[in-house]
């Protein structure tokens, strides 16, 4: 019997560019089977509570939101979250791949206490474009703000100006509104009052200088009602003479005119 002997087709050698074709079909197999890293982060505020507003992102990674509070973010590597609010970042950190992350985010209420209700009250986040007016009420709240400096403004009769690195908690600016106001009537009335203190100093020279010119002139009135005084007392004590002379004159002559020559001669020395 005669056997029959398959023949045997040589084989074929790979083409360069074949072996090209082939390695990047593997290589793109490899990769696409490689599964990237996926890490889910839930973001709340101090309270727990959701959001509304923020802005993920994630430096080495891609961020996709998956409602108010989850966030996917997509990475091969070790990534930086970065949480922002109002242009303000509330949470920054680095983090590992794969897992799950719960952020509590640097975002608190703000509890402010106005001086009285008929004050505008104005707040503005520092760095920020964010701000908030009110009036009509004693104590205002604002959800959901993002730790940081603000400036707290009273408009009024008088502007009054606070600025403060909020934490959490109130704000109360009543005492030092009142506090400032107290300040400023006594700036202005030590302002006012130096002129008029100047005022009077001069005022008060200038009495004493008249109540100077007029005793001067009291003590020459006197001295000078003195001297004629005492000039009248010494003209009257002369006239007293005087008169007295002449009186005693006058009775020597009436004497004498009524007594008889040899009387007179007996009455002389």
């Amino acid at each position: 019997m005669r056997s029959k002997l398959k023949e045997r087709k040589p084989r074929r050698n790979l083409s360069p560019l074949s072996t090209v074709v082939f390695l990047f079909l593997m290589t793109s197999l490899i990769v696409y089977a490689e599964p990237s890293t996926h890490t889910l982060i839930k973001i709340v505020d101090q309270k727990g509570r959701a959001v509304n507003g923020i802005v993920v992102k994630a430096i080495g990674g891609v961020v996709r939101q998956l409602n108010s509070t989850h966030f996917l973010v997509e990475s091969n590597t070790t990534f930086v979250l970065r949480v922002v609010l109002y242009n303000v970042t509330v949470f920054q950190k680095s983090l590992k791949l794969g897992g799950s992350f719960v952020v509590k985010a640097a975002i608190v209420d703000m509890v402010v206490k106005s001086p009285s209700p008929d004050l505008l009250i104005e707040v503005r986040l520092i760095g920020s474009n964010k701000s908030w007016r009110f009036i009509g009420k004693r104590k205002y709240t604002i959800s959901q703000v993002p730790v940081g400096t603000y400036r707290i403004v009273i408009k009024g009769s008088r502007n009054f100006e606070k600025t403060v690195y909020f934490t959490g908690g109130t704000v109360d600016i009543s005492e030092e509104y009142r506090l400032s106001r107290e300040a400023l009537s006594i700036m202005l009335a030590t302002l006012l009052s130096a002129p008029s203190y100047a005022c009077y100093r001069a005022s008060k020279r200038r009495g004493k200088l008249q109540k100077l010119k007029s005793l001067k002139k009291n003590e020459k009135y006197e001295r000078y009602m003195g001297n004629r005084d005492k000039d009248a007392r010494l003209n009257g004590q002369k006239n007293m003479k005087v008169k007295l002379v002449a009186e005693g004159k006058r009775e020597v002559t009436r004497g004498i005119r009524r007594r008889t020559l040899a009387e007179i001669l007996e009455m002389l020395p």
